[in-house]
C-alpha cells in the first residue's frame, strides 16, 4: 500500500530519486480517464495546457527543428523553432 500520495497522482521519481509528484503539472482523472500536462483539471482525453510557450511539439530527432503548436484566445499557432534554441523561425496562424 501506498501513502502519502494525492489522488490523481502521477508518481515519478524526483532529482533525489524519492517517489516525487505535481499534480498542477503532471495529472490523472481516473473517473473520466483523462491525462492533464500543465493542469490538474484536464478536459480532454490528453489535456496540455501552458500559458507560456507551445502546447506540443513534434521533432523527428533531436537535430530537426521542431514543429510546434498552440491555441490562444481562439486561434491555432504553427511554428518552427531550432532544436537548440527553441526560438520561432516561421509562424502560421489559423484562425
Amino acid at each position: 500500500m501506498l501513502t502519502g500520495g494525492t489522488a490523481g497522482s502521477v508518481l515519478f521519481a524526483d532529482a533525489s530519486s524519492n517517489l516525487g509528484q505535481s499534480n498542477a503539472n503532471f495529472f490523472w482523472n481516473n473517473s473520466a480517464s483523462k491525462l492533464g500536462i500543465g493542469t490538474s483539471t484536464p478536459a480532454f482525453l490528453a489535456n496540455l495546457a501552458t500559458t507560456t510557450g507551445p502546447q506540443l511539439a513534434l521533432s523527428g530527432s533531436v537535430t530537426d527543428n521542431a514543429w510546434t503548436f498552440r491555441s490562444i484566445g481562439g486561434a491555432l499557432y504553427f511554428a518552427t523553432s531550432s532544436p537548440t534554441t527553441f526560438a520561432t523561425s516561421t509562424g502560421y496562424t489559423v484562425a
